[in-house]
């Protein structure tokens, strides 16, 4: 547990404090303010941290770091000396905030998003076990629950007539009573499908009467696409509510689930073949449109995420070079630790999207011939820091004359480090793991579908660990899944390195197994061909262009960044200033284009999503114009 004291008591210190409480490793010992209204001083007596008037009286609390909010500089050094601690200054508390509270909010938003798929996929598993009429009602209690609201309901209308096939949070009284008035409200949700929006019902003189009785006081409706007659689903809320693209994309979700339920009902109730495949290939299409949906929030997600993670992994990389300064060993220690858990969320991002890349079909392979010895050398020297950590012992064990292999290198080499560095994990201190790689011949019905007399490559990762329980051995290869043991949640990951493994052996050609027993070590094997039938290696020739360093700045070749994230922008113009390049900026499509013209750039670094123009139409514009497309 590290003591913590803050100096200053400000909005910063305040901010500094709120986060630092929540660290379960980190004890905030005192706080040094002289006003007692100062935000920080207010949140640390009702939290039960002692506020001091003098920093002297910090010696009582022998605190291991003291962080210094105030522009006092002299102070921090006098601290330093008088009582031993390390103290991190001014600049530094700064860079500690920013990055803290950028990382703290990426992994709340991360943990968030992850909770919202994994109860939408239990969701869409749930619907296929259970009737249609029950499947509405599991559909409104799942979508309050996502979206934090207080109730909801979905209304079906053919001819005149409405109907509430289900509801959640609203009284019978108010649904037998208030038929026609949301006929009424929702009635260009239902002709014209279009979204319904109301933030504050009040200001609805002609249905705000109805909705405060029951103490509704916000809501939003969407048109639920339905071959016969039309269906809204509604979320309400008691608060005033302004819903947001979180809410929109979540809804667009769930109403596809309740289109594609309610078509199964008309089908039923149809019965000729005709109607049956109009409405599947009507499902069809909304499938498509949902996998659009989840496509975009994952394109989202990853500018939203990758560009502040890679900002804070820039900016710690940049002090650990300590090319602006020296650090203290706490300091280059504290700063390491932001950078391994920035590096641990950027992991899971790039899992998730690789994931959603291999679902639409997106995700290339890159067929190169190389040694299966020197891969499988390079794979253990990676772990093997891991597996010191634990003293557990790696065994190595490779069919001599295996010879070379034809596959895309970097994804056997991710496959066999998720195999092993779960191996790691899942190991008590003092065990055993290893890996084992031969070639076999294929005989009918040996190896899958593989040709006849292919020859095979079979690797198995072995371990002495805990073990696996057969009733968690079906799932553990889905996403968001994993073996449910106490080693397992004190291990942590989100469940998605080995439905990749999964998904990289069988783009290969391969298929994946596991043999376990609970307490006595798991066996994961998989095949894959050794060669690709008419597999070509590409071969990129890459001109690189030669730098004098020695030039001056007004030489410097000049690049233009169109970046709107000033972290970013600071970021890489550090960079590139430090490799001798001059750097100039613009912060949307329509700047950059005009600078690109004026300024005729060396290079261009160009973010995708900006204002005004994004990066496509950008690129787009600067090819098409004789100025710019040479």
């Amino acid at each position: 547990m590290i003591k913590v004291a803050i100096i200053g008591g400000n909005v910063g210190g305040g901010t500094l404090l709120s986060f630092l409480r929540e660290e379960p490793e980190i004890h905030v010992s005192a706080m040094v303010e002289t006003s007692e209204n100062a935000p920080g001083a207010v949140l640390a007596k009702k939290w039960g941290i002692p506020v001091l008037q003098e920093v002297d009286l910090l010696k009582r609390y022998n605190p291991d770091l003291i962080i210094n909010m105030t522009e006092d500089r002299e102070l921090s050094e006098r601290l330093r000396t008088e009582l031993g601690a390390e103290v991190i200054g001014p600049v530094a508390a700064r860079y500690f905030l920013l990055t803290g509270g950028r990382y703290k909010s990426i992994k709340s938003d991360f943990s968030e998003w992850t909770g919202i798929i994994k109860e939408t996929e239990a969701l869409l598993r749930s619907l296929a076990e259970i009737p249609p009429e029950r499947s509405f009602g599991r559909i409104i209690e799942s979508l309050t629950v996502l979206l934090k609201a207080s109730a909801g309901l979905i209304l079906s209308s053919e001819d005149s007539s409405v109907k509430v096939l289900a509801s959640s949070g609203l009284s019978k009284r108010f649904l037998e009573n208030n038929i026609s008035i949301l006929r009424q409200l929702f009635k260009d949700v239902f002709e014209k499908s279009e979204w319904l929006r109301i933030g504050n019902l009040k200001e609805e003189p002609e249905f705000s009467d109805y909705f405060l009785k029951e103490d509704i006081r916000s809501l939003i409706a969407v048109p639920v696409p339905v071959q016969k007659g039309q269906a809204v689903l509604s979320v309400m809320d008691r608060r005033q509510r302004d819903f947001g693209e979180r809410e929109n994309l979540i809804l667009s979700i769930i109403s596809s689930f309740t289109s594609i339920i309610l078509s199964k009902g008309i089908i039923h109730e149809a019965g000729d073949v005709e109607k049956k495949i109009e409405e599947l290939q009507r499902m069809n299409v909304e499938l498509e449109r949902l996998n659009h949906l989840k496509s975009r929030f994952l394109a989202n997600m990853s500018h939203e995420l990758r560009t502040p993670l890679n900002t804070i992994l820039g900016f710690s990389e940049v002090l650990l070079e300590k090319t602006r300064g020296g650090l203290t060993p706490e300091q280059e220690r504290y700063i390491r630790n932001i950078q391994n858990a920035g590096k641990y969320l950027l992991e899971l991002v790039n899992n998730v999207l690789d994931l959603s890349k291999i679902e639409s079909g997106k995700y290339d392979m890159v067929y190169e011939t190389f040694s299966l010895k020197q891969m499988a050398d390079e794979v253990i020297r990676t772990v093997e820091p891991l597996a010191s950590r634990k003293n557990i012992k790696i065994h190595l064990n490779i069919q001599d004359g295996i010879g070379d292999i034809t596959a895309d290198k970097i994804k056997l080499k991710q496959i066999l480090y998720n195999l092993l560095n779960n191996a790691i994990k899942f190991t008590p201190e003092a065990g055993r793991i290893g890996l084992v790689i031969t070639k076999d011949k294929n005989r009918p019905g040996k190896y899958g579908s593989l040709p006849p007399d292919a020859e095979v490559i079979v690797c198995s990762v072995w371990d002495t660990g805990i073990g696996i329980k057969p009733e968690d051995q079906a799932r553990i290869f889905d996403e968001f899944e994993q073996a449910d043991s106490s080693l397992s949640r004190q291990a942590g990951g989100a469940g998605l390195g080995l439905a990749l493994t999964k998904r990289f052996v069988e783009l290969h050609g391969g298929e994946i197994t596991v043999e376990s027993s609970p307490g006595k070590g798991s066996t994961f094997t998989f095949f894959i061909p050794a060669s690709v039938p008419e597999a070509k290696e590409a071969v990129l020739e890459v001109e690189t262009a030669g730098i004098d360093y020695s030039i001056s700045k007004e030489d410097a070749p000049q690049i233009l960044l169109i970046e709107d994230d000033l972290a970013t922008v600071e970021l890489l113009t550090l960079h590139l200033s430090q490799a001798g390049y001059r750097v100039s900026h613009a912060y949307d499509g329509i700047e950059g284009i005009e600078k690109a013209k004026a300024l005729r750039p060396f290079a261009i670094i160009l973010d995708i999503m900006i204002p005004k123009k994004d990066g496509w139409e950008v690129l787009q514009e600067l090819k098409a114009s004789e100025e710019t497309s040479s």
